[in-house]
C-alpha cells in the first residue's frame, strides 16, 4: 500500500506537499531553584497543527481538518487556478474556506496557506482539493479479476445505479488514506443501467483510450464496445490474494462502495487476526467503521471477506445478476471458467470444482 513519506513533525497522509514550515516559539522562563514555578508548564505544545484531509462538499467551499483546532488567515491563503477566500470558518479542528466564484465538478485545485495553532505554532502547506460534484452518480462494484493472465488482465467493473456524472470520482485500490494506487474519473455522463471498466493493468498503448465520449473508440486488450473503458495508467494489476477495492465522491470524500477481498482465514495467523498484515485488515478495519462493510461479528474476519480462492482470469468475482447490494460477501459469487461478462450482465451461474 502507498503511503506518503514519513516527516517528523507532519504526518500528512495522501496530500500533495511540497513544502511545509513548522514555527514554534517558547519565550524564556528564569527558573530560580529545582522546585517547578507554581502555574508552569514542563512540556509545552511544540507541535504545529497537522493536515490531515482536504474535501469539498459544496459548490464555493474546502473544508480542511487539522489534528487539532487551528485557524487560517485568508490573507495568506493562494488557489491555483486563481480565486479570492471571501469567508474562512473554523469549528473544533476543522476549517472551511469559501470562495468568490463556484469550484469545477471534479476540477483538481491547489491550495497554499497557513495554518496555526491556539499556541502560536503555524505550518505552511500546500495541498490538493477536487471540485465538489453536486451530480455525482451511484455506482456499484459489480465484478472484477485479481488474478488475470496475460491476455486477460484485471479489470473492476462499475454497474451505474443512478444516473449522474463522474467528474472526480475516485477509485482507490485500498483506502482513500492508504492505497496501492488510486484513478481521478474526469467529466463524463453515465446513465443509469451503464458500466465503467477499469483496466488495473494496461500496456501503455496509444489505443487505450478513456471513453467520455464515444464508448467504441478504445482499444487495448478487453476493452468492450458495450462499455466505457478508462485505463489507470500507473495501474501494476490488483493484489491476487488480499485487497480492497473503494470507490469515493472524490480522493477525500465519502465512500460510494467497496469490496474487501482474501483468499485468508482466521488461523492463517495470530498477529493480524488472519488477514496477514497491517496493510490489509487496517482498511478492513475502516470499511467496517464507515458502514461500507458488514462484519458478522464485533471485529472484522478474512471469512467476513470475499473468499477469491477459485478465481482465475476468466472465472471472475461477480455480484448476483440482481445487484443485491448487502455490503456482506454474501452479494458475491465466482463464475465458471469463461464465464467474465465485462461490459455486460453478470451471470448468476457458480463456479462448481
Amino acid at each position: 500500500m502507498k503511503k506518503m513519506p514519513f516527516l517528523p513533525v507532519l504526518r500528512f497522509k495522501h496530500i500533495s506537499i511540497t513544502a511545509c514550515i513548522a514555527v514554534s516559539i517558547l519565550l524564556p522562563i528564569l527558573i530560580c531553584s529545582c522546585i517547578p514555578l507554581p502555574g508552569s508548564v514542563p512540556h509545552p505544545d511544540l507541535a504545529p497543527p497537522a493536515l490531515y484531509r482536504v474535501f469539498s462538499d459544496a459548490a464555493r467551499k474546502v473544508t480542511l481538518v487539522f489534528d487539532k483546532p487551528a485557524t487560517i488567515d485568508p490573507i495568506g491563503v493562494s488557489v491555483d487556478p486563481e480565486m479570492d477566500v471571501v469567508e474562512v470558518t473554523q469549528s473544533e479542528s476543522m476549517v472551511t474556506l469559501c470562495f468568490d466564484v463556484l469550484l469545477s465538478p471534479g476540477k483538481e485545485y491547489t491550495l497554499r496557506a497557513e495554518a496555526r495553532d491556539l499556541h502560536g505554532n503555524s505550518c505552511f502547506f500546500i495541498a490538493k482539493f477536487y471540485g465538489f460534484n453536486p451530480r455525482i452518480a451511484l455506482v456499484e462494484i459489480n465484478e472484477f479479476t485479481t488474478r488475470g493472465s496475460s491476455t486477460h488482465p484485471d479489470i473492476i467493473e462499475l454497474k451505474i445505479i443512478k444516473s449522474g456524472s463522474l467528474a472526480g470520482m475516485c477509485f482507490c485500490h485500498g483506502t482513500r488514506d492508504n492505497y496501492a494506487y488510486r484513478y481521478v474519473f474526469p467529466e463524463c455522463e453515465v446513465a443509469e443501467g451503464d458500466y465503467i471498466l477499469l483496466h488495473a493493468k494496461p500496456e501503455g498503448i496509444q489505443s487505450e483510450i478513456s471513453e467520455t465520449g464515444d464508448i467504441t473508440v478504445s482499444g487495448g486488450l478487453d476493452a468492450s464496445p458495450m462499455a466505457r473503458d478508462f485505463w489507470i495508467k500507473e495501474g501494476t494489476g490488483l493484489s491476487g490474494n488480499n485487497g480492497v477495492l473503494a470507490i469515493y465522491t472524490q480522493p477525500a470524500g465519502s465512500i460510494i462502495d467497496a469490496v474487501i477481498y482474501t483468499n485468508r482465514t482466521s488461523s492463517s495467523d495470530a498477529v493480524y487476526c488472519g488477514f496477514g498484515s497491517q496493510d490489509l485488515i487496517d482498511p478492513a478495519i475502516m470499511l467496517c467503521e464507515e458502514k461500507a462493510w458488514v462484519a458478522s461479528g464485533d471485529a472484522v474476519k478474512p471469512e467476513d471477506a470475499v473468499n477469491i480462492e477459485p478465481s482465475t482470469a476468466t472465472r471472475s468475482i461477480c455480484r448476483s445478476s440482481s445487484g443485491t447490494d448487502t455490503d456482506t460477501n454474501n452479494d458475491w459469487h465466482i463464475v465458471p471458467t469463461k464465464g467474465a461478462s465485462f461490459g455486460t450482465a453478470n451471470t448468476d451461474e457458480v463456479y462448481m470444482p
